[in-house]
């Protein structure tokens, strides 16, 4: 009986050999061999969160922007516009222009009756320590100056609204500017009306004489920190306003202020000015009221 049950045993074992595949009787299965992408080295920038990048090539080196000094402009920096004196022409116009940085340097008014203190504007300059100086502005037969003057805190004159010759101040208030009487600081220890605008906000100014050719006095500023006083050859007013318009870039000419001239003209510039060293007059220049004198700050 022992022997039948083995023997069905061993039959019925038989039997699920067979039907078993022979895979399922071998060594473990071994893994498939992939092969490995290759990298392209010559795909796009992926972008993924905007405020990460990254390179598919791997030799590929990220750095961040380098800023020399050299490349960063300081916008109120001495070195944007120093002080110098050059003589350039525009629309046949010969400009002596003194510019300075009004960081380092400002006008400060320099007020007396005619001849009592200063003949020249050199005499102004060198009593006030300056380093260059112009005329002022306009005055009458007595002396007296047309428009109101503040010197060092100290006033003269009146204010004047009637005429274009004091249409326009110079005013020095802890910072230089050029305005419109209506938008005058009338407290500013240092103040010049004078007249007219020639240039205002880059624009011409209409409605500029074109009938009398004189030496010509100015201010000149591009609305920021680059200031330039300056003397001219015989022109108009009109002429003048189209040339200062023209001059080359590089000058303060978005605003423009008429000084006195003619006789009046008297531009001081001492030795310590780059290409200084000179005085342009009228050759019949006569005593004035006040000047200007380009001081350090």
């Amino acid at each position: 009986m022992n022997y039948i049950i083995f023997l069905s045993a061993l039959i019925l074992s038989s039997c699920a050999i067979k039907q078993t595949p022979s895979s399922a009787l071998t060594s473990p299965q071994k893994a498939l061999k992939v092969k490995p992408a290759v990298p392209d080295y010559n795909s796009r920038i992926i972008e993924d969160p905007p405020h990460k990048k990254m390179l598919t090539s791997p030799d590929a080196i990220v750095t961040k922007p380098t800023f020399l000094p050299s490349q960063i402009k300081n916008e109120n920096s001495q070195q944007d516009h120093p002080l110098h004196y050059q003589e350039v022409t525009s629309n046949g116009i010969t400009f002596n222009i003194v510019s300075f940085d009004s960081t380092q340097y400002h006008l400060a008014v320099a007020d007396q009756k005619p001849g009592e203190q200063w003949l020249s504007a050199k005499q102004a300059s060198v009593t006030l320590n300056g380093v260059a100086a112009i005329n002022g502005g306009f005055f009458n037969t007595d002396g007296k100056p047309l428009g109101a003057v503040r010197s060092a805190g100290k006033s003269s004159g009146v204010w004047n609204t009637a005429s274009s010759l004091t249409s326009g101040v110079y005013q020095h208030d802890g910072r230089p500017s050029l305005k419109r009487n209506s938008r005058t600081n009338k407290s500013s220890p240092e103040l010049l009306q004078t007249g007219p605008f020639l240039v205002e906000n880059g624009s011409v100014v209409s409605g500029l004489s074109d009938r009398r050719s004189a030496q010509r006095s100015l201010i000149l500023w591009d609305g920021k920190n680059h200031w330039g006083i300056a003397t001219t050859s015989a022109c108009t007013l009109a002429d003048l306003a189209n040339a200062v318009k023209e001059l080359p870039s590089g000058y303060p000419k978005k605003t423009a202020l008429n000084l006195d001239g003619g006789r009046s003209c008297d531009l001081f510039v001492s030795t310590s000015v780059k290409n200084g060293g000179t005085q342009k007059s009228h050759w019949l220049k006569s005593a004035v009221r006040n000047y200007l004198v380009i001081v350090k700050n």
